[in-house]
């Protein structure tokens, strides 16, 4: 760690637009004490929700099974575990950012959801929701809109009124809409000063290419959100976070009643969706292209190397986990944590993973040398696919295969993990237990010959955070070099 690495965690973090101020407050005078005005608690109504009566627990739901049930066209999923008093909900649509009219639509419509409804703004919306003991956020991706919240069991009536309300009556106010632009745009700025998120970004943009959804930051950029107004927001909710492109989960200790609640809440957004725009796959480049975002001094270098990903809904999935695994798993037997980190002390991660996203996937290696051997540090990780494409050792693959068919149940040993891994299902196709415990038959000549036709160090995408000075000529060797400003990466 340098001084340099100190002052940029600094700099991001101690700042005004990060701090929170907490005010204690007594909620009862001491005896004898008449508080002022000022010192009074907020009268119940400021902020009270109003909710049914609590139900008895159900009496005809499995414990700890998911169960399915369609209401409104959308999928409702729901682990009922008398144990789990906290109970978890997720709300997700079928379609991302992908489907910004202007980009960064989609992150401002989710965001707005939660900062205020027609009956209350939104001081009063989060007050209600912490004196109701629960939470809710939005994360965007360009597949996906979620929102995903907790709440105590006994508060689950005014939690889940609270969210008919945000949804079914949002405010949309003007000036809570750009005081979230302001806030977009200011993390906009910070990833400027985060090597790790500017290498994604850049590797993202350069891979998909500007042109693709994928290729787009789902928050848009500092020149798109200036033109998103109130209006698109409001068309963007109504196209799209509608019943129909829903899947909803629930888990823990949830009433009779609470499966019903969701009906409601559903039937308030009831709509179907249009079909979703068809994004084509990446060619992958004639040759391997390497792409500086020139940084200066720096001192460690972030590294993604890419290519071409594997469809995770293929038959033959669970043989090339199970081959990456050996190759490019997170343990430090993988090949290249071994060769990159404990043999060489090069970086302190090497991994290389799939990252599929619904209508395309991309395998990207990443890593973080210091600057003195970067190129060599890369030209080690190309070499690594390229043994991938030979004989795996046996025993290493006996090792990766008894790790992840061992590691299988605790996918699903809690109800919220069953919860998430049917929704998971629901929303891609992708059965994540189901593959887990497929690689337990996969024959080893099978995994074998999917990675022999799968890694492509020759046809790969080079991404890195540098100084350009101090690497631009040594990765020449690596294939075309092209060098942009950091500043440039949007």
């Amino acid at each position: 760690v340098t001084a340099e690495d100190v002052q940029r965690v600094a700099a991001r973090l101690l700042a005004r637009t990060n701090s929170t101020v907490v005010v204690g407050r007594a909620t009862q005078a001491p005896e004898g004490v008449t508080p002022t005005l000022h010192e009074r608690p907020p009268a119940a109504s400021d902020s009270a929700v109003e909710g049914r009566e609590p139900a008895p627990p159900p009496t005809d739901l499995p414990r700890g099974e998911v169960i399915e049930r369609t209401a409104h066209g959308a999928t409702i999923l729901a682990v009922h575990d008398e144990t789990e008093p906290l109970l978890r909900l997720s709300i997700s649509f079928k379609n991302g950012a992908a489907e910004d009219a202007i980009p960064g639509t989609a992150n401002l419509a989710a965001k707005m959801l939660l900062r205020g409804t027609a009956r209350r703004d939104r001081a009063s919306f989060e007050e209600a929701l912490e004196r109701l003991g629960g939470s809710i956020t939005a994360q965007v991706t360009q597949d996906r809109v979620s929102l995903s919240g907790s709440v105590p069991a006994d508060a689950w009536p005014g939690f889940i009124a609270l969210l008919t309300e945000a949804l079914s009556q949002p405010a949309f106010d003007p000036a809570t809409l750009e005081e979230l632009k302001a806030e977009v745009r200011s993390e906009l700025k910070d990833r400027a000063d985060d090597d790790r998120a500017l290498v994604a970004r850049a590797f993202e943009a350069a891979w998909y290419g500007s042109d693709s959804p994928y290729g787009r930051d789902v928050r848009g950029t500092v020149r798109t959100l200036s033109d998103i107004d109130v209006d698109a927001v409001r068309a963007h909710v109504d196209r799209w976070f509608v019943s129909g492109a829903a899947v909803v989960g629930l888990s823990g200790a949830f009433d009779s009643l609470a499966l019903d609640d969701l009906d409601a809440m559903l039937a308030t957004i009831e709509g179907t969706a249009p079909e979703r725009t068809a994004i084509r796959p990446v060619e992958p480049p004639a040759t391997r292209r390497v792409l500086i975002v020139d940084k200066p001094e720096r001192t460690q270098v972030q590294v993604m190397v890419g290519q071409r990903g594997f469809d995770p809904l293929s038959e033959d999935y669970p043989a090339f986990l199970l081959g990456n695994d050996v190759v490019g798993g997170y343990s430090f037997s993988a090949w290249l944590m071994k060769q990159v980190r404990v043999e060489r002390g090069w970086s302190y991660y090497a991994y290389g993973a799939n990252r599929p996203k619904d209508m395309d996937a991309a395998w990207i290696a990443v890593l973080a040398p210091g600057s003195d051997y970067a190129v060599d540090a890369v030209k080690l990780v190309l070499d690594v696919m390229d043994q991938g494409r030979g004989d795996l050792p046996t025993e290493e693959v006996e090792l990766a295969r008894s790790s992840r068919v061992n590691g299988a149940p605790f996918l699903t040993d809690t109800a919220p993990k069953r919860l998430d891994l049917a929704v998971e299902k629901a929303l891609t196709g992708y059965d994540r237990a189901a593959v887990d415990a497929a690689v337990a038959d996969v024959d080893e000549a099978r995994a074998e010959a999917i990675l022999h036709d799968f890694y492509d160090p020759e046809h790969s995408l080079i991404v890195m955070v540098a100084t350009a000075d101090d690497v631009k000529e040594a990765a020449a060797e690596l294939g075309e070099v092209t060098v942009i400003p950091f500043t440039a990466v949007e």
